[in-house]
Parts: structure tokens; C-alpha cells; sequence
């Protein structure tokens, strides 16, 4: 084996370089050492047809200088084993690289390109220490160059940024573009470098964030918890404004879950198409809502004004109560109410077609019904018939009692005639 070194003069700088050079099965190997430059002038060894040549890149002439020295190397493989050769370090420049194998740091059987092993805490520093100057650090990773030749246009990075004492860890794109923030007080931020909470997540004009699982055993796929020891532990916003939060309202003793928003609240199930308010299961109603606050739709979204709760369909309950402001119809039994005579009734439902008081099927049809207020109407035509009812049961037992008088009267006249018709014989 055999250590080269070429050294080029008279071109205004020395430049030089050092090889390795050696015959295995017959066939010359050559292997840089080191080289102290990179221009047109600067000599290296190259391998034609199985010949050693010497060679410079420039165009015109110059003499290189050789210096040879004869290595003596006892391996089988005739392959040398100093630094420079093969599974040894390179040098060129200022760079060092190991092209032959895996890079082990505490063990000498690396499993990866660089293993570093310790036997209680291995570290890896990248960067300046015990300096509050500023700067960065930078790890990155990439598979293959990109169609422009750079190694970074299609990798990641993990980059550290300090600024004086301010600082954070980045996990930054092939776009330059940082998607991960992670502050040194522990904020972690999505989409934003400086997260004031926590976790935040930004990603401009539309934020989404999907939390979920694929498992299956039936655990939660998201849970939110805050204590509920105090008030205002857990609340989320929209902007500025909180869409919902945990409060302590004014007359419970324990703090509730309160959903707000301005325009109003709506629950969509099973359903896409949002634009479609018949779509919506259920809705209240913002202060934004022109029809008031507080109004509940089920099924719809129009809350018809005047009107508290609205079903856009049909309704089934086990019980209903109506509890109304206005004065039931006990009032027909007082004895100031004035009871329409048969007559006046006869002559409303001729003229009419309903009763008095009672709307018509058309109205019905058009308007609707308030079952409080039909209730309490159907009740006075019910109190006007038990009226009626108790005047006919009075004037029928003086029927009775006159027809009975009737009966004894004409009892004593048949007996009065047949004592007339036998004095007469």
C-alpha cells in the first residue's frame, strides 16, 4: 500500500491533496486522505483501466509534485485499516465523514447510522451552550433531493430558537413554514409561534382540530374534564366570545354548563347541510335573533314572533300542563254572568255555522289553536251547558209536578162523574 501526496507550485497558492493507494485481486483502489482546496488547479489522483493517473481540472499546464511513501499492512485483504482508508474517516477540508458503515458513540455495535449508548443518560447537544447571545439549532431530516438538487426541499426540521432569555422548539416544513411550537413555558402551539395557552391551534381564517380514536372497546374518544370545585374552570371560545363555559348562576348553589353565542345555538344531528334550518333538531335563540332571546325551535329554526317554543313536526307526550295567566271560566256560574238564552245560540250557529266564541274549521285551518285558551273555552260552553241542563231539570219537575196535579184532578172528576150519573137513576 501506498500514501500519495501531491502538492501543485507556481500557480500564486499551494494546493495539495493526500490518497491512499493499494492493489486487492490485482486491481488498484485509491482513497482520499485529504485535500487543502477546491479550485480549477487542484491535483487529484484518479483510476482509468485499472491505471493510477494524476490530474487537474484546469486547462493549462502545470507541474505536480509527487511524494510516495510504501505502507507495509499484514491484513489477508490487502485493504488498508489507518485513518483515511476504508472503514476509517474522511477528511476533505474542514468536513469529516464516515462513508463505509454505522456510527457507534459508547458501543461498538452500532444498530443505526449513529447509535450513541450510555449507560445512564446519553445526550446529544446541538448547538451553543452557556450563551445568552441568541441563535438557533437545527436537526433535520429528509429522504432523497428534490427536483432543484436540495437535500431540504422535501425533509423536516426540528429547529430551536433563542432570543435572550426567550426560546422554543419548532417543527418546521420544507417550506420554511413552523407547524409545531413548543414555548419553554410549556405552551404548545399549532399554526402560531407564540401560543398564549396551553395548547393553541391557528390556521388562519379556519381553524379545525380533530380529536378522536380508533379504539373500540367503548373508552371516550374525547373527554374534556375541569374541575368543578370553583366557578369558570372550563369554558370554550370563539374569538372573544365564550361558547360555552361551566358558571355558577345566580340561585343554584353549584356551577352549570352554559352554551351562549349572539345569534343563537342550533344542534344538528345526522345531518350536512346546515343551510337548511329544517335540518337543524334544535335551536335557541341568540340575541341576535330578531324575534327575541331565549325561543326554542325543534325541527326549525323560525320561532314565530310572540312565541317561546316551535315543532316543525308532530308532538307525543305521556302528559301536558297549561298553566294560564288569564282567569279560567268559572265565571259562568257567577250570578252576574249573563247565559245566552237556546234561542240566541240557535240563531249564532244559523248565522255562524259555529258556536259563539269558538273559531270557525277555517280559521282553525289557517291560524291554529291555543290549547290553554281553547281549553278554557270548551270548559265555558261545557259550564253554559250544565246551566242549561240544571233550568231544563227544574222546569221538568214542574212538569212533574203540574202533570201529577193534572192526574189527581182528573181522578176526582171521574169519580165526581159517576156519582152524578147514578143519582140520576
Amino acid at each position: 500500500m501506498y500514501k500519495v501526496k501531491l502538492i501543485t507550485t507556481g500557480t500564486g497558492s499551494v494546493t495539495g491533496s493526500e490518497y491512499l493507494v493499494w492493489s486487492s485481486n490485482s486491481l488498484w483502489k485509491i482513497r482520499a486522505v485529504s485535500t487543502t482546496y477546491t479550485v480549477s488547479n487542484y491535483p487529484v489522483l484518479v483510476l482509468e483501466g485499472n491505471v493510477v493517473k494524476v490530474k487537474t481540472n484546469h486547462t493549462g499546464f502545470y507541474n505536480v509534485k509527487a511524494f510516495v511513501k510504501v505502507i507495509e499492512t499484514n491484513e489477508s485483504d490487502i485493504d488498508p485499516s489507518i485513518f483515511g482508508s476504508s472503514y476509517q474517516w474522511q477528511r476533505k477540508l474542514n468536513d469529516l465523514s464516515y462513508p463505509d458503515g454505522k456510527v457507534g458513540i459508547g458501543t461498538t455495535t452500532p444498530l443505526f447510522d449513529l447509535h450513541i449508548e450510555d449507560a445512564s443518560n446519553p445526550t446529544l447537544a446541538i448547538g451553543k451552550l452557556n450563551t445568552e447571545s441568541g441563535g438557533t439549532a437545527e436537526l433535520h431530516f429528509y429522504a432523497g433531493k428534490t427536483q432543484s438538487g436540495s437535500f431540504f426541499g422535501n425533509g423536516f426540521r426540528v429547529k430551536y430558537f433563542k432570543d435572550g432569555f426567550t426560546d422554543r422548539l419548532g417543527f418546521v416544513d420544507s417550506g420554511d413554514k413552523e407547524l409545531l411550537t413548543i414555548k419553554s413555558a410549556g405552551n404548545v402551539g399549532i399554526g402560531t409561534t407564540t401560543p398564549s395557552e396551553k395548547l393553541e391551534v391557528n390556521n388562519g381564517t379556519h381553524t379545525t382540530m380533530k380529536l378522536g380514536t380508533t379504539d373500540t372497546s367503548g373508552a371516550y374518544d374525547l373527554k374534556l374534564k375541569a374541575s368543578h370545585s370553583w366557578n369558570n374552570k372550563f369554558s370554550i371560545q370563539a374569538g372573544n366570545a365564550v361558547v360555552m363555559q361551566e358558571k355558577l348562576i345566580t340561585g343554584f348553589s353549584n356551577p352549570k354548563l352554559l352554551l351562549t353565542h349572539y345569534n343563537g345555538i342550533g344542534i344538528v344531528s345526522g345531518q350536512t347541510d346546515t343551510s337548511n334550518n329544517n335540518q337543524v333538531s334544535l335551536y335557541i335563540s341568540g340575541a341576535g335573533d330578531t324575534n327575541g332571546i331565549g325561543n326554542v325551535g325543534v325541527g326549525t329554526t323560525t320561532v314565530p314572533s310572540g312565541y317561546k317554543f316551535a315543532v316543525a313536526g308532530k308532538v307525543i307526550s305521556e302528559e301536558v300542563k297549561v298553566q294560564l295567566q288569564s282567569a279560567w271560566p268559572d265565571y259562568v256560574f257567577t250570578k252576574n254572568y249573563s247565559l245566552p238564552s237556546l234561542e240566541e245560540v240557535e240563531k249564532h250557529i244559523t248565522s255562524s255555522g259555529h258556536l259563539k266564541d269558538i273559531p270557525s274549521a277555517a280559521e282553525v285551518e289557517k291560524n291554529g289553536i291555543f290549547l290553554g285558551e281553547m281549553d278554557a273555552k270548551l270548559l265555558q260552553k261545557i259550564e253554559e251547558l250544565t246551566l242549561y241542563t240544571i233550568q231544563q231539570q227544574k222546569e221538568i219537575n214542574q212538569l212533574k209536578n203540574e202533570n201529577a196535579q193534572l192526574k189527581e184532578i182528573t181522578k176526582k172528576l171521574k169519580e165526581l162523574e159517576k156519582l152524578i150519573l147514578k143519582s140520576k137513576k
